[in-house]
């Protein structure tokens, strides 16, 4: 897994900022969430699903949504009368669907990967620049009142959006005591095996700080690092102490926030409905979709 204090979900949610404490705090008045009195015994979570999901796209949505927004912004451009760089199309942030943040949680993948995430999905990637294309006008791209992006934009709903950072500021897991303790136990089991980490998200930090399904370049002091993360995760059942606390903090912070997370999963709804409209009309045209590449190309039409 990769640093999550510096990862952004894809539409500017910085959840890790408001997990670790953030600039905005709860109000101390704030009762803290219950957190089940049995926790789940649990040696290996090289997945899950978290509340949160619910209101974060995952990394196949974001995909999804960066390939219809280039066909249609390929599209105006042509209609325009201009030729189209492909490796001028926006790529955004990557989900937090593929960060957990608990860091190394299987021990077979630690011991192949380290700290890298084979079941990630990609993100898309810009191609390099094609000579041969001229660039496609800025004021084409851009201009006052949207350009083909801002027409993209709106076909898709992603010009508007449902805000969700006061879920996110609300939600502080790591200041449980439950947290703390099986944090403190981690970090000394670490420290018994001759590692000095404060945290697993520390941990991860010091070998990963691209994306996480990146597997190439992994070492084997990375390696034995997270073989030996994952074994005391193992000994202090960290993995069931920060899945019952996460999943508690973040149904409260859904539940407090209500009305706000409900229009939210309905803008998402409609953004995805429409991704699908602009997927499956180029589908009938029969040309290739370019999310079914490693990178984006010039086929797009």
């Amino acid at each position: 897994m990769t640093d999550l204090r510096r990862r952004v979900v894809g539409l500017g949610l910085v959840l890790l900022t408001a997990a670790c404490g953030g600039q905005s705090e709860a109000s101390p008045d704030e009762p803290r969430p219950r957190v089940a009195t049995s926790v789940p015994t649990i040696a290996s979570l090289p997945r899950a699903v978290l509340p949160f999901h619910a209101v974060v796209p995952s990394q196949q949505q974001i995909n999804d949504r960066e390939t219809a927004t280039e066909l249609l912004v390929a599209r105006c451009v042509r209609r325009l009368g201009h030729a189209y760089r492909d490796d001028e199309a926006l790529i955004g942030e990557p989900s937090l669907h593929d960060n957990l943040p608990w860091g190394a949680a299987d021990l077979a993948t630690a011991a192949r990967h380290g700290y890298r995430d084979p079941l990630a999905t990609p993100r898309r990637v810009r191609p390099d620049p094609d000579p041969a294309v001229p660039p496609t006008p800025r004021e084409i791209l851009d201009r006052p009142g949207g350009g083909c992006r801002g027409e993209a934009a709106r076909i898709l709903r992603a010009d508007v959006e449902i805000p969700i950072q006061r879920v996110l500021d609300s939600y502080q897991p790591d200041r449980d005591p439950l947290m703390v303790a099986a944090t403190a136990a981690w970090a000394a089991c670490m420290e018994g095996r001759g590692y000095s980490y404060t945290d697993p998200v520390a941990a991860s930090a010091a070998f990963v700080t691209g994306d996480p399904d990146v597997l190439e370049g992994v070492t084997d002091e990375e390696r034995a690092t997270a073989v030996q993360d994952v074994r005391c995760k193992q000994e202090t059942n960290y993995l069931g102490t920060a899945l019952a606390v996460h999943t508690a903090y973040q149904e409260h912070a859904l539940a407090r926030f209500a009305s706000v997370v409900a229009d939210r999963q309905q803008w998402l709804e409609e953004q995805a409905a429409a991704v699908a409209r602009v997927l499956a009309e180029h589908r009938r045209r029969g040309a290739p979709l370019v999310r079914d590449r490693p990178s984006i190309g010039n086929d797009v039409r």
